[in-house]
């Protein structure tokens, strides 16, 4: 007698050419316009490639923005930095904010923002400074979150890959990063605009930032 879990696993009916380009097929790649493909050249590996442009544009167009939201932040006494998102966005939050305490000295977390909205943990906004991530600059929940720490008195910031959006409108300031919301480099691109941001600020509060550059 056959193993019926060996059985029931193997014995489905699938439509193979759906099944190898699987990866190619998802509403993500519906939204942004881009046919599937089935062969390399795959659109992630054209991403991957167009990295190099889109984060020299961004350390091009960064530093003056930088400098600008350091100035800010310092004027404003703050005590933590938080940054938000969700999906890639809460990954990017949480590589960025260890650069951003390493170079700043200042407390920084990471938060996802689904959770920060339905735990409803008591948090003091008016000391902080909270950092929105969304590369659609749409993302709901992020929108929300940000929405609330402005109105809670935090000074807040946007790092997008599209301008004119929800996420931009609900922040104080913003970086629209190169290249429009994406495949892989809006993720690269925020990660380069946020580590000058680190910089910057560092410099600006008055801490040894070079050591930490080479």
């Amino acid at each position: 007698m056959s193993d019926p879990v060996l059985e029931s696993t193997l014995a489905f009916s699938f439509d193979e050419d759906a099944y190898e380009s699987a990866a190619e097929l998802p509403t993500y790649y519906r939204a942004l316009n881009l046919p599937p493909r089935r062969q390399h050249p795959f659109h992630v590996y054209d991403a991957i490639r167009r990295q190099p442009e889109l984060v020299a544009q961004t350390l091009d167009t960064i530093p003056p923005i930088a400098k600008q939201m350091a100035c800010e932040i310092v004027a404003r006494h703050p005590q933590r930095i938080l940054l938000t998102g969700i999906g890639a966005s809460y990954n990017l939050a949480a590589t960025a904010a260890h650069i951003l305490w390493r170079l700043t000295d200042l407390p920084t977390q990471w938060t996802d923002s689904a959770e920060a909205l339905a735990s409803g943990a008591a948090c003091d906004y008016r000391d902080a400074v909270v950092i929105g991530l969304s590369a659609s600059g749409n993302t709901i929940e992020t929108v929300d979150h940000l929405r609330a720490a402005r109105e809670a008195g935090a000074y807040t910031l946007a790092f997008v890959n599209l301008d004119d959006t929800r996420l931009t409108a609900a922040a104080h300031d913003r970086y629209v990063a190169p290249g429009g919301y994406g495949l892989v480099w809006d993720y690269s691109t925020r990660l380069a605009a946020l580590t000058v941001l680190a910089i910057e600020l560092g410099r600006a509060l008055g801490r040894p930032t070079e050591p930490f550059l080479h």
